[in-house]
C-alpha cells in the first residue's frame, strides 16, 4: 500500500474507532460511513476495496428499527455491526503495515 491510499483510509479507521470505542453509535456509524464511502471517489488497490466494499454491504444491511428488523431479510444489528466493524478495522490496519 502507498502512502496516499494509506493516509486517504485514515477517516475509514478513525469512523471505524469512534464506533467500536463508544463514541458514535451504530446508527451514527452507518449514515457517515455510508456517506463518507458514497461520496470518495478514490481508486483503492483491489485488497482495499473489498474490505470497504464488504463494509458498505453490511452497513447497508444494518436495521436500527426494531419493529422492521427482519434476519430472513439480510438485516443485521448493532451487535452484528459491532462484529464485522471489527474485522473490516483489523483488515485495514493489516494491510496499512
Amino acid at each position: 500500500m502507498n502512502a496516499l491510499e494509506r493516509d486517504r483510509l485514515g477517516p475509514y479507521v478513525r469512523l471505524l474507532n469512534d464506533f467500536l470505542d463508544g463514541t458514535i453509535d451504530a446508527s451514527a456509524f452507518d449514515a457517515q460511513f455510508e456517506q463518507t464511502y458514497l461520496a470518495d471517489p478514490f481508486p483503492w488497490s483491489d485488497n482495499v476495496f473489498r474490505v470497504l466494499d464488504r463494509l458498505f454491504a453490511e452497513a447497508d444491511a444494518y436495521c436500527p428499527d426494531p419493529g422492521l428488523f427482519d434476519p430472513s431479510l439480510g438485516n443485521i444489528g448493532p451487535e452484528e455491526l459491532r462484529r464485522v466493524c471489527e474485522g473490516a478495522r483489523s483488515d485495514l490496519l493489516r494491510l496499512m503495515e
